[in-house]
């Protein structure tokens, strides 16, 4: 067990309330691990999340067909090992390793899920860290596999097929706005909105506008500041990431099902763009 001074000395819990506090102190471990060892294994059940106190972690991804792949490192004390311990279906996607010698704090993630259930409101806080950890941690892993010899040669594709639109052209008008009956059937067919009630799904519908876009326009800039979150109605948007050199752009995905998130950057902290997002055909979102 720990003290609740000892907590606020990590900045991911700085400023939570103290019945969460002292819950998340009560069931805290202390753990100190050699180099090598295996903190995390990916696939496991993520049943608890670490804090590094001192020292310095690898990243691993195991892809098929190759060994490990070093995708991040940290050695920043207070680090968030283990997210996925917040997140369906509760597998790790990466294994951790320490480089060296490294303390460390252990929480079971049932702890969390208390806290969840009492307080909704400190729930919301702590997610919103935890997907502010996992942009940072995102960003560091894309570099890491931009600057793998070879990689991603040949998803180094035009903007797209046919056109090359100027950088940062923006959204065409407005198209007309859906019923807010359809508007609230999108948002219930989102994963994104899964356990929400009716309520609170209507009046989500009635806060948003249905934009239209056209093959090869872009709906957001990586790096831009991010303002809009959006939900796909119909059409197809690729999803690229640009290295240091923005001529290095690389293709990540495509989404093209009816209530897929795009820009999500708009609800986690910093709130920029961490891809560009082009419409690879006629896209209302």
């Amino acid at each position: 067990m720990i003290t609740r001074e000892a907590l606020l000395q990590i900045p991911f819990f700085q400023g939570l309330p103290d019945a969460a506090l002292a819950q998340l102190a009560g069931v805290a471990q202390l753990q100190s691990r050699a180099g090598g060892d295996l903190i995390i294994h990916q696939h496991d059940r993520a049943i608890a999340v670490w804090f590094l106190l001192s020292g310095k972690v690898q990243f691993l991804m195991h892809v098929e067909g190759a060994s490990n792949l070093l995708v991040a490192t940290s050695q920043t004390p207070g680090s968030l090992l283990g997210w996925s311990a917040f997140r369906a279906p509760f597998r790790y996607t990466t294994s951790v390793r320490c480089e060296g010698a490294c303390e460390l704090l252990r929480i079971p993630h049932g702890a969390f899920e208390d806290i969840f259930a009492r307080d909704p409101h400190c729930g919301m806080e702590i997610l919103q860290r935890v997907a502010a950890t996992m942009a940072r941690r995102l960003e560091q892993a894309r570099k890491c596999l931009l600057d793998l010899p070879g990689s991603g040669d040949a998803d180094r594709v035009p903007v797209s097929a046919g056109t090359q639109p100027a950088p940062g052209t923006g959204p065409a008008r407005p198209g007309r706005a859906d019923s807010t009956a359809s508007h609230t059937d999108l948002f219930a067919h989102s994963s994104m909105f899964e356990g929400l009630g009716q309520a609170d799904l209507a009046w989500l519908a009635e806060q948003g506008e249905v934009v239209a876009f056209e093959t090869g326009q872009i709906l957001f800039e990586q790096g831009a500041q991010a303002e809009v979150f959006c939900l796909l109605v119909t059409g197809r948007v690729a999803l690229f990431y640009s290295g240091q050199e923005q001529s290095q752009r690389v293709f990540l995905r495509s989404i093209a099902g009816a209530g897929e998130p795009l820009g999500w950057a708009a609800r986690v902290e910093p709130r920029h763009y961490s891809v560009c997002g082009e419409a690879l055909e006629p896209t209302r979102v």
